[in-house]
Formats: C-alpha cells, structure tokens, sequence
C-alpha cells in the first residue's frame, strides 16, 4: 500500500516547515546550554563563595530560559498550524474524492465508517503528526549530543546509556507490534458502532413503534462490551511502556549516585559536573520517554493512515472520456441488450433490456418489487455502468457525455424524498442556483406546494434535519418542485407521487405536460392512473422487459397488465 504524501496537503504552509529546523536546532541549544551553565555555577559560584559570579551567571541563565521558551513556542505553533492545514485540506480532498466515486464504489464503504474516516481517523492523524514532526528532529539530536556532553564528563556513565538503549529496543519494539493489532481492530469494531448509533437515530419512530429499545440497547451494548475489551487489551500493553520506564529512571539515577559518588571521592568530578550529568541523564531519559509515547501515538496513527489510504485508493471507474461532449443531440433514450447485476448478486438484476424511447415522450415503468425498475434509472443516471449492451441518450453512449454534463440534463426524484436541512429556498436552489422568487413560485405551483404560501416566511422556512417538520406528501411535493425548476431535457420520476392522493397527482402530471411539452419523462410507478397519462409502458418482470407498448394497447392485451388493473378496480379494458 502506498504511503500518504503528507507534502501535497501542505500548500503554502510548507514554506514554513522550512523554518522549524533552524528553530528546533536554537531550541536545543539552549536546551543544552543551560545544564552546563548550572554546573559552572556550582563549581565556581556556589563552591568557591563568588556572588558576583553567581549573579553574572543567574541573567545567562535567565537568558537562555526565556530564549528557550520562545523558540520551544515557535516550533509548537508551526507544527500546529502545518498540521491543521494539511488535515483541512486532506479533509477537503477526501470528501471530493467521495462525491466523485460512483455508487458501486461507494458500497464498499459503509457510510458510518467514511463518517469515522473523515472525523475521528483525521483527527488521529493530526495529533500524531503534530508530536512527530517536532520529535522526529528533535529527540534523537538530543539524546546523541546529551550523551555526548555526558561523554565528556564521565564516560562510564555514558556507556550505561548505550547498553540501555540495547536493551530498551527490542522490548519496545515488541511491545509497539502487539498493541497495533488491537488497535487496527479498535477502529473496526468503531465503525459497527457508529453504524449501530446511525440506524437508531434515523429509525427511531421503527424502534419505538415496534417496541425495540430494549434490543436495541443490547446490541449497542454488546458493540461496546466488545471495544471496551479491546481497549483494555491495548492499554495493558501499552502501560508497560510507564512502568518500564519508571524503573529505567530509577536504576541511572542509582547508578549516577553510585558513580558519582564514588567519582567525587576520588576527585575525578565536581559536584557541579555531578548536576550537569544529572540533568543530561533526566534530558535523555525524557526524551525517551517522549519518544515511546510518539511510537505510541504513531502505532495507533498507524492503523487510521491505513483507513484513509482505503478510502484514496478507490479510483472512479466512471469516468469521462478523453473527447467527452457537451452537447445534446436530443433527449431520446434506447437501451440496447443491456444486462447488469450488482456485485453482491450471481444473476442478473438487468438482463437484455432493449426498448427505445422517442424524444418529448413519456414513459412508465411497472412491475413487481425487484424486477429492476429502480435498476433502469441508476443506470441511465450512470449511477452505475451496465455489464453489457448500451444505453444511449440523442443516440450516444452515455459514456461519451462528460458526467456532469449528462446529469445537468437530467432531473430525478427518487423514492427517498431527501431534502437538505436549511430552507425551501435553498433546497430548490439545487435545482437551479440561479433562480428567481418567481420561478420558484412557478415551480411550487406546478407542484402543488401550496403549503409553502402559507408559510409566512414562505421560501425562508427553515426545513428540520430529514424533513422532519413536513409530512411525506409535503416533501414529495417539494422534491417535484426542485425538479420542474431545473427545466430538464429528461425528467425522472422514481415512485415519485406515492404519497399524493390521486387528484393531486393528476393535477401535477397535467401541470407537468404544460410546463416541460418538450421534456422525456420517465416514471416508475404501480398506479394505472400515472401510467395511461404516459405515451408507453414498460413492465418488468424479474430483470427482464415482458412487454413494452402504449398503455391502450397493453390493456388489451397484456395479462399482467390487466391483473394490475383489475387489483385497482379497473372492471374494463381501455
């Protein structure tokens, strides 16, 4: 799996990043200068009864403090800055990348888990890179120059740092490998609980209708109980990390006693350079310590770099071709042989649809549930790609047409009713970006949207999270508007007017035929009344077309058709 270029993220924050060397290097300087001060001061202030020496070296070190500090803050601000820059724009390039992969793509990832993805997993991310770019520099430039300044003073001590360092490795290392498996399976068991949260909420009136609050919980329960254990899994293994090293401190800051004690009884060092050891052992031993808790971090970091490369990997299959057009011939549409089957299936969902639609003509599609009638529209919207045969529009494959071009084309309203949270005008905006109070007026008059008048904000009225201050037929009606305001070429409606009643039905498809004479309409629906406003009929029967013609001639003839009428109390053929 390729690695994420983290520079391409960067922009023009990475011009800074250019800075953070210079200032990590000022930054250890007087890290390591200060110790070596304190020393002097011991040795040749405190020892020797040398006030004014002491107070000379008291500004030094004031000095470098305050030196230290504010090089410690610009480093801290320019690896928290490129950070956020580089997680908002991966953020941005992420959801882009979402939005332009096709339906098939799409289903390889839960939408709970790209919701963890682009939240909980980026977040992650930040955080490590954050403690990474500062200590990748940092850290082990001053572990090596701290023992080399410990070197110079005693070099048995400094020896005891490499033979721990020796010994240290490995176990972390250890350590670090079996703690990434529970955590790569954390992120697993995350997204399952996210997706549990996400059909509770959206399904709450199913669960409280048929009494499921208690199952519910439970299988919330048994979710938790199980990353709860894996968490505790995890932090077992990664809390040997404080207990081992607590007993690393202890057994130098023993040892240095030992030594240099033993040192300052034979006058190989001064109780000043026993201090300055002191300080570089507890510098070393820090940024250890720090650097186990970077590993940490990068381990679990790890395993969300992972998830986001999942998501990047994914390439579009539907693409535009390298002559794409934008131009429409007309807005015929003919499906030639067409077979299709969704990847989770072994037979086909579609299979050898062939029928041909004539420009400005109207059509209906019935049949029983899963014979494939939603199946058609996806395909034409090249929501999907057929597996073989052709679908053309103004007699072209539907590839040749850029995408966004095929869909500005074309206006659906699907069996959802999605409405965006905002207000009405914003909603039929999608529409139309451009439009008019006037045409909105227009288009939520053709529509039967005379509940928006009544409104005393009208267009401004807010529309709750999922609808959920409009009633079914309420938000069928508006989606109709935002369809009929965009003055589509091909007009498609996916059991569309379900929730009407039919005199409301009737007086939309009237409205419609006045409003879009031009248009290709497409409807899939099981009401009679719909389909004889239609030129023709298409009935579907388990993936294939069992008869295609006008509506009169299908209630002569066609059986099925007849049974479907004769369900809806039609006594007589037309």
């Amino acid at each position: 799996m390729e690695r994420i270029k983290f520079s391409a993220f960067l922009g023009k924050s990475k011009y800074l990043l250019y800075i953070l060397p210079p200032a990590i290097a000022l930054e250890l300087f007087f890290t390591l200068f200060i110790p070596g001060v304190m020393a002097n001061v011991i040795d040749q202030g405190v020892l020797q009864l040398n006030p004014a020496y002491i107070g000379q070296t008291a500004l030094s070190l004031l000095a470098a403090s305050v030196a230290e500090l504010l090089t410690a803050l610009l480093t801290s601000f320019i690896t928290a800055y490129g950070c956020s820059i580089l997680i908002s724009n991966l953020r941005r390039y992420l959801f882009q990348h979402i939005l332009q992969i096709s339906l098939a793509d799409f289903e390889k990832i839960q939408s709970s888990s790209l919701l963890t993805r682009l939240t909980g997993d980026l977040l992650t991310i930040q955080f490590s890179l954050m403690l990474t770019w500062k200590s990748a520099f940092r850290l082990p430039i001053l572990i090596i120059l701290a023992w080399f300044l410990t070197w110079r003073i005693n070099y048995k001590i400094a020896m005891m740092y490499i033979l721990l360092m020796f010994v240290l490795s490995p176990i972390l290392g250890l350590i670090a490998y079996k703690a990434y498996r529970y955590f790569k399976e954390l992120f697993q068991k995350n997204d399952e609980l996210n997706k549990c949260v996400r059909e509770n909420i959206t399904g709450i009136k199913v669960v409280k209708s048929y009494v499921r609050e208690q199952a519910e919980i439970d299988k919330f329960q048994n979710i938790a109980r199980i990353i709860c254990n894996i968490n505790i899994k995890a932090e077992k293994i990664a809390n040997y990390f404080n207990p081992l090293m607590n007993a690393v401190v202890y057994l130098v800051v023993l040892f240095i006693l030992y030594a240099g004690g033993k040192s300052l009884v034979f006058g190989e060092m001064k109780i000043g350079q026993i201090t300055a050891v002191m300080l570089y052992t507890m510098q070393i031993i820090m940024a250890f310590f720090y650097l186990t808790f970077v590993l940490l971090m990068n381990i679990f970091a790890a395993a969300a770099r992972k998830r986001i490369m999942e998501v990047m990997q994914i390439q579009p299959k539907i693409l535009p071709s390298t002559a794409a057009s934008t131009s429409l011939p007309d807005n015929s549409v003919k499906f030639e042989h067409v077979v299709f089957s969704y990847k989770q299936q072994n037979t086909p969902t579609i299979n050898n649809l062939d029928f041909f639609l004539p420009a400005g003509k109207s059509l209906a599609i019935l049949g029983a549930t899963g014979s494939g009638k939603s199946t058609i529209i996806n395909l034409l919207l090249r929501f999907y790609d057929a597996d073989g045969g052709t679908i053309k529009i103004g007699n072209r494959d539907i590839k040749t047409y850029d995408p966004d071009f095929l869909h500005a084309q074309i206006a659906v309203v699907l069996q959802n009713n999605f409405l965006f949270n905002g207000t009405i005008k914003e909603n039929l905006q999608v529409g139309a970006a451009a439009c008019t109070e006037k045409q909105m007026e227009q288009a939520c008059a053709l529509a039967a949207c005379d509940f928006v008048f009544s409104y005393q904000d009208k267009f401004e009225h807010e529309i709750a999270k999922g609808a959920a201050n409009l009633s079914g037929g309420q938000r069928q009606r508006l989606c109709l508007a935002r369809a009929f305001i965009k003055k589509p070429a091909i007009l498609i409606l996916d059991d569309a007017t379900s929730a009407l009643d039919t005199v409301t039905e009737t007086k939309i498809f009237r409205n419609l035929q006045e409003y879009l004479p031009d248009a290709t309409k497409i409807v899939v629906t099981q009401r009679i009344s719909a389909v004889e406003k239609c030129d023709f009929a298409l009935i579907m029967q388990n993936g294939q077309m069992q008869d295609f013609n006008t509506p009169a001639e299908l209630a002569r003839h066609n059986a099925v058709y007849q049974e479907i009428m004769l369900s809806q109390g039609r006594k007589e053929a037309c």
